[in-house]
């Protein structure tokens, strides 16, 4: 039985034309109707044929032309039957098949057919969009259509999924949280001047749900599935963490809150209006990416544990972001990566003027 498809067609136009043709030679594969499946849609090929087979059951051979357009026409589909028979003498008493990424009209698809068995093939088929998108939302054809459109064809589960996830996370998060009475102004003050201070604990163990050397550490050519960290703060999705609790890393930053790394910056002809700070390095975990907590830790730690899928690159984070403090007015400004810098033209002259200050009684 066909699953629905009503979720949407597939992007076919996401495919190169070549790919398209290696996509339909996989379906042939996968029925297992067909033997001696050979792709001939190469540059320069005259026989209007991108893949020849034969069907297992009749023994007929299927002469196939695979075509990525938004539109056919009949004079389109004859000139197709046209260049096969001209590439190929030994057409008649077999089976020509036009595969497409459009749907025809009735009349377009009647008069192919006649047209084609009139020139003397056996059979004519024409297998159009709705057709290939149902037969790809067959379960069979699952990993071939995760492997031609990636994750687009299953968005709206693996988006559901994600918001699981996050819900989970952000429950097991709430367990690292103080009680907080949010009416008192000290504590308030408090929170602006210190946000890691809504955490009952500072120091955690951030672990791989993969990890297979705790505690011991990683080899030298392996990314660490596991390491120690301390709550910074929590964001709208996840939770920050300080990558580096006793390193900073320097920014350059002007007035308009444009900024980047200072190993990063170059050079810039007006001086006067860049101001270098030295920023917090601030890891963001995300909701969806916290497995689970050991609140108790264990016989190793007995501070938190909190148990993260890990990539290879990034390891649990998603998100690196950097943070200036300003320790005599707990003034925090964010610079997140592709936005501009929290902070006015008001503030980056008022802290200009501190650092230079700065400067100068050093």
């Amino acid at each position: 039985m066909f699953q629905s498809t009503t979720k949407g067609v597939l992007h076919f136009e996401d495919l190169s034309p070549q790919q398209f043709e290696d996509l339909y030679r996989n379906i042939l594969h996968i029925t297992g109707d067909y033997q001696d499946i050979r792709a001939y849609g190469i540059k320069g090929s005259d026989d209007g044929v991108d893949i020849f087979c034969t069907e297992k059951a009749t023994g007929l051979i299927f002469f196939i032309q695979c075509k990525r357009y938004k539109n056919l026409h009949l004079a389109d589909l004859k000139k197709i039957v046209n260049r096969i028979i001209e590439g190929n003498n030994d057409y008649q008493g077999h089976v020509i098949s036009v595969v497409a990424t459009c749907d025809i009209s009735r009349d377009a698809r009647e008069g192919y057919k006649s047209y084609a068995l009139d020139k003397g093939f056996a059979k004519a088929f024409f297998i159009g969009l709705r057709e290939l998108d149902d037969m790809l939302h067959l379960e069979q054809f699952d990993r071939l259509k995760e492997h031609f459109f990636g994750v687009a064809f299953n968005q709206e589960k693996i988006a559901r999924q994600k918001l699981k996830y996050a819900e989970e996370g952000e429950l097991l998060v709430t367990k690292l949280l103080r009680k907080i009475d949010f009416p008192n102004p000290k504590i308030q003050k408090d929170i602006i001047k210190n946000p890691s201070r809504k955490f009952n604990y500072s120091k955690v163990i951030i672990k791989s749900i993969y990890d297979n050397v705790y505690p011991f550490s990683n080899k030298d050519d392996q990314p660490s599935s596991w390491f120690i960290s301390f709550l910074h703060d929590i964001y709208n999705n996840g939770i920050q963490l300080h990558l580096d609790a006793f390193r900073y890393e320097e920014i350059v930053v002007d007035c308009c809150g444009n900024w980047m790394l200072k190993k990063d910056f170059n050079n810039c002809q007006d001086q006067s209006d860049i101001l270098e700070l030295k920023v917090n390095i601030i890891g963001r975990i995300p909701y969806y990416n916290i497995a689970n907590i050991k609140m108790n830790g264990d016989d190793f730690y007995s501070e938190p544990i909190i148990i993260c899928v890990f990539d290879e690159i990034s390891g649990p984070f998603t998100e690196i972001c950097y943070e200036f403090h300003d320790y005599a007015t707990n003034k925090r400004i964010m610079f997140e990566k592709g936005q501009r810098a929290w902070m006015s033209e008001y503030d980056f002259y008022e802290l200009k003027q501190k650092v230079n200050i700065s400067n100068i009684k050093k």
